[in-house]
């Protein structure tokens, strides 16, 4: 009998084993936090939704992005599997990424639920031996959000407090090892990602601006 409603909820979840369900973690109807983006690993706005890229692995081998996606009401509406590891434009209701050939193997495991005025849109490398670089940027100061742009703002230390200003999609971060990255990719093969070190202080306003947004 509890195999059989297992089976069941794996047919009408589309999830392969309850561990990979992102909304054990995070139920449909939670509030976005401060904490919950401290966890995670990248904010986006997108058509008045709040999105956060979350990793599910929880100290798993594999690397298992999601997109949280969550109203203006701040309450969680959809969540799916994230088939790249950054993004790479946000227009018109489309988040474009490079695909991960190899987490889109897995993609059948975890849910793909995203909101109906939302696209997740994929582009393909154009050389699977496709290679990154990284370079450290310094220190970051400051962080300014601009609701009206959606673009933050970086103030680096001990550069003639020179300013960087790159849309919010382009900006991943780990809050625990207190760094901050801007990301891109060109000609569709080669990724490059300057880091800066940040106090975890400077991040949880950048968090707060957006929530309060």
């Amino acid at each position: 009998m509890k195999l059989a409603l297992i089976l069941f909820f794996s047919a009408i979840t589309g999830c392969k084993n309850e561990n990979f369900d992102i909304y054990r973690k995070f139920p449909k109807g939670s509030h976005l936090t401060v904490k919950i983006m401290q966890q995670s690993e990248a904010v986006i706005k997108i058509k008045g939704y709040t999105v956060l890229m979350y990793d599910l692995s929880e100290g798993s081998e594999e690397y298992n992005p999601h997109l949280l996606f969550y109203g203006s009401d701040k309450k969680l509406a959809a969540a799916s599997y994230f088939l790249s590891e950054n993004v790479y434009d946000c227009r018109n209701g489309s988040i474009i990424s490079y695909k991960n050939d190899y987490r889109a193997e897995r993609n059948h495991l975890y849910r793909g639920d995203v909101p109906d005025d939302i696209k997740l849109s994929y582009k393909e490398y154009a050389s699977p031996e496709g290679w990154s670089r990284s370079f450290e940027g310094g220190a970051v100061i400051g962080i300014r959000y601009n609701s009206r742009t959606e673009n933050v703002e970086f103030k680096i230390k001990n550069k003639s407090e020179r300013l960087i200003d790159n849309p919010i999609h382009k900006i991943t971060y780990d809050y625990e090892a207190q760094e901050i990255f801007i990301n891109n990719t060109y000609d569709g093969m080669e990724r490059v990602e300057e880091s800066f070190t940040v106090e975890k202080a400077v991040l949880n306003k950048f968090f707060e601006a957006v929530l309060n947004d």
